[in-house]
C-alpha cells in the first residue's frame, strides 16, 4: 500500500467514531406532561428503587426569526436492584413546543448487557403504561416506537 493511503487510514482511526447500542422507545407528545406526575410515576414503577431528576437547557436554535429559546431537557434516571434495571426517561421540549419523549438505556462503544436489557425493557412498558394512567398520555403506549441496537427485543406484553 502507498504511504499516504495509510496516513489517511490512521488519521480516520484516530478521529474514531463512538458506536450507540442498547434500546430506544421513543414518540413525539401533543404537549408537555406533568412533571410532578412524571416523576411520581417513574418512583413507583416496579423495582424502581433510586430515581434522579435533572433539568438541563439544550441549544439555542438559530432559525429565519433569530435565536430562539433554549431547547428545555428533562431527564429521570432510574435504576433497580443490584443495577440490573437502569433507564432514562427524558422528556424534551424545543422553542416551537414540539414535545419528544424519549426512553433508553444506551451504552457507547460497548454491547449493552443481555440481563439489563431483559430486566429494563418490560419496566419501560409498564412506566409508560401509568404515564397514560395518570399523567393523562392515553396515546403513548399504543404510539411508542422502538430501537433495538445489538440488543435482543423480543415484543412485550401489551398491558
Amino acid at each position: 500500500m502507498r504511504g499516504d493511503v495509510w496516513i489517511v487510514l490512521a488519521a480516520l482511526a484516530l478521529t474514531g467514531c463512538d458506536f450507540i447500542y442498547g434500546v430506544r422507545r421513543f414518540e413525539e407528545l401533543p404537549t408537555l406532561p406533568d412533571l410532578a406526575c412524571v416523576e411520581s410515576v417513574v418512583r413507583a414503577a416496579p423495582c424502581v428503587e433510586d430515581v434522579k431528576y435533572e433539568r438541563e437547557d439544550g441549544g439555542r436554535p438559530l432559525t429565519l426569526t433569530g435565536i430562539q429559546r433554549p431547547t428545555e431537557v428533562y431527564s429521570f434516571i432510574y435504576r433497580g436492584p443490584k443495577s440490573n434495571i437502569l433507564g432514562v426517561l427524558q422528556l424534551v421540549r424545543d422553542y416551537d413546543d414540539k414535545v419528544r419523549f424519549d426512553q433508553t438505556y444506551l451504552t457507547m462503544n460497548f454491547f449493552p448487557d443481555p440481563a439489563i436489557v431483559a430486566a429494563t425493557r418490560p419496566v419501560m412498558r409498564q412506566i409508560e403504561l401509568a404515564l397514560a394512567r395518570e399523567c393523562g398520555l392515553e396515546e403513548l403506549p399504543a404510539a411508542i416506537q422502538e430501537e433495538c441496537s445489538h440488543a435482543e427485543c423480543p415484543p412485550l406484553a401489551r398491558r
